[in-house]
């Protein structure tokens, strides 16, 4: 069976599986916020080793991913899928930040303490500045690359149980990494996911509402404290003929 590394960790895989299915069975540090549906590139990862057994990038991929990020090795988990026997080596977008921010703000000093590393600060800083420039840059090829797919039935009301099953999934890992201050984040910041979620949801209701997907209505993500409600995510993408 292939193999593939992911953070370090190694983990069987099956001929055909996606990198994201891998990722998701063994819980590793991996985004899927649209449920391995190609509209959100949180599953985005860099391919160390092993690149020439996945399959070759296709529409979806290269709607987020401009061709100089494809040959630098990125690639979807939720479109990249393992062809052949080998090993694959990668690192995930959410592994990479985590690591970043703890050389930033987590480095512990002569004295035991953790202190900033100015330096480190500043390539967090770039890094997220950066991935965030290209995702804005990204979004018209995204938006016409879900049109076609939504015309052509490929986007289905399958996709919306994913996008609600992926968030009720990832939620209490979320609200694990804010509220236990896995990075070192205070309990004070808790609040801002629930407004982080709700823009997200409804950027997929505005989505498929522009895209023929019925009548998106809107899903709404509360917080008090460190405990979360999130509500299913009401999003109707077009239902294939």
């Amino acid at each position: 069976m292939p193999t593939v590394e992911i953070n370090g960790q190694k983990s069987q895989a099956f001929v055909e599986e996606t990198l994201l299915a891998v990722g998701r069975r063994e819980k590793s540090h991996i985004g899927y916020a649209c449920g391995g549906n190609g509209l959100c590139q949180t599953c985005d990862v860099v391919v160390h080793e092993g690149g020439e057994l996945l399959s070759e990038p296709n529409e979806v991929e290269k709607a987020w991913n401009p061709q100089k990020k494809l040959d630098d090795g990125h690639r979807l988990a939720c479109q990249a899928r393992v062809m052949k026997e080998g090993t694959v080596t990668l690192t995930t977008r959410p592994e990479k930040t985590k690591m970043l921010y703890e050389e930033a703000f987590g480095m512990a000093g002569e004295d035991g303490k953790k202190h900033t590393n100015m330096a480190a600060i500043g390539e967090l800083m770039a890094f997220i500045g950066i991935e965030t420039v290209e995702h804005t840059v990204r979004m018209p090829f995204v938006f016409m690359n879900a049109f076609q797919r939504i015309s052509a039935g490929e986007l289905t009301e399958q996709a919306n149980q994913d996008i609600q099953e992926a968030w009720k999934e990832r939620m209490p890992e979320i609200q694990e990494l804010m509220s236990k201050s896995t990075f070192g984040v205070s309990d004070s910041l808790t609040p801002l996911l629930g407004s982080l979620t709700a823009t997200v949801q409804n950027l997929f209701g505005s989505l498929t509402g522009m895209f023929g997907g019925g009548n998106p209505q809107t899903a709404e993500a509360s917080s008090e404290g460190t405990a979360y409600t999130v509500q299913d995510l009401p999003i109707e993408l077009g239902k294939k003929a």
